[in-house]
């Protein structure tokens, strides 16, 4: 009885989580084309108060302006990377993904937040899947802001995924 109960509870959860899987694949990139994913790299500019982010091209090569969204479109973050080099070790750390108003760049809000410890190198970073993501217009710009004393920007990597859809 116990073996039966058993395997119908495995059966259950392999028919659940096969059915997740295909859903999250059908709702998020099955109708994306492949020229609207998107890959943003973080880019610290320092005339502005938080880092911005410039688009990586297919065959790998950073672009050299910084990303905006187009007239009439959207970006949509679905994914966010970070690494962290040259802290102060065992220091916690909070990444801020901000979109930022173009029109008035102190005006922001703060979508995705994420604190980690660093490690006893000082090191540390995180890779999170956002499970309905944030939406950019072209009326904002994806930033990013640290927040730890003493650690300078150059030492944050940030990647952004996601797609554009109009």
């Amino acid at each position: 009885m116990l073996r039966r109960r058993l395997s119908l509870m495995v059966t259950v959860c392999l028919v659940v989580a096969a059915f997740a899987g295909s859903a999250w694949a059908g709702t998020q990139f099955s109708s994306v084309n492949v020229n609207n994913l998107v890959t943003l790299v973080s880019s610290y500019d320092t005339s502005k108060d938080s880092m911005d982010f410039i688009r990586l091209n297919k065959d790998g090569t950073a672009e050299t302006k910084f990303f905006r969204v187009k007239s009439g479109n959207f970006l949509v973050v679905t994914d966010v990377e970070f690494l962290i080099t040259g802290g102060t070790p065992e220091q916690f750390v909070t990444l801020d993904l901000l979109i930022v108003k173009l029109s008035n760049l102190s005006k922001y809000t703060v979508p995705f937040s994420k604190s980690l410890r660093l490690d006893a190198g000082g090191n540390g970073s995180a890779n999170v899947t956002l499970n309905a993501g944030f939406v950019i217009d072209t009326n904002a710009r994806p930033g990013a802001q640290i927040s730890a004393p003493g650690l300078i920007q150059s030492n944050v990597q940030i990647i952004l995924h996601g797609y554009i859809s109009s």
